[in-house]
């Protein structure tokens, strides 16, 4: 047998490359997104923290619709503690999130698979024979109140996000080139009934009694 192994204490220079090795990725869920919050938004909002190296929504198989849940793996465990730590009970559009960094232990082999793969919205929208200026333009109207909300929030939370602002401009064109205007409201206080003259005399009367 040949002599006892002994413990070697590393040299300063190999602790120096130890600490600038770089430390392994980490994976977020983040669980109770918004309905409208989808890959393109998670990217740009979660981006702020820094680098991703994935990202993937959870969609139904059947309607391709969004379950409200994802993974976003960041390139180091500091960024990923950091988002679960500050956005974890975050209220986002109404949605309180659910953040926590997992263990390598439940990521599942198969997590990233579809990552990249497009989903394009058809459910609800009307065909094209009912596509008629009656039909169009409420839902144009509609969906540029809702995009202008959404893009105030974004604008008071500090994230820079244009996507919103070019699909507005689109739909207003659009309103512009099919020539709609919504339906006058009508006027409440012609829509009211007067008071008849005797009432107020009779009001009057009794004031000065």
């Amino acid at each position: 047998m040949g002599p006892p192994l002994q413990m070697v204490k590393k040299t300063s220079t190999e602790e120096t490359k130890a600490e600038k090795t770089p430390k392994k990725s980490a994976v977020v869920y983040i669980g109770h997104l918004p309905k409208d919050f989808v890959e393109v938004q998670m990217r740009k909002f979660f981006e702020q923290f820094g680098t991703i190296k994935h990202l993937r929504l959870s969609r139904s198989k059947k309607t391709g619709g969004s379950k409200h849940y994802g993974f976003v793996e960041f390139e180091t465990p500091e960024v990923a503690e950091i988002v679960a730590n500050t956005m974890n009970n975050y209220i986002l559009f109404g949605q309180k999130l659910v953040c926590e960094v997992m263990k390598p232990a439940d990521i599942h082999e198969d997590i990233w698979k579809g990552e990249n793969k497009r989903f394009v919205r058809v459910a609800n929208e009307p065909k094209m024979h009912e596509l008629t200026k009656d039909t169009l333009g409420p839902s144009l109207e509609s969906r540029i109140l809702y995009n202008k909300k959404i893009q105030e929030k974004l604008d008071e939370m500090g994230i820079a996000y244009d996507f919103l602002k070019k699909q507005i401009k689109a739909d207003e064109q659009l309103l512009k080139k099919i020539d709609w205007e919504p339906a006058p409201k009508e006027d409440k206080e012609k829509s009211e009934p007067k008071e008849k003259p005797v009432v107020k005399r009779t009001l009057k009367k009794a004031e000065a009694q």
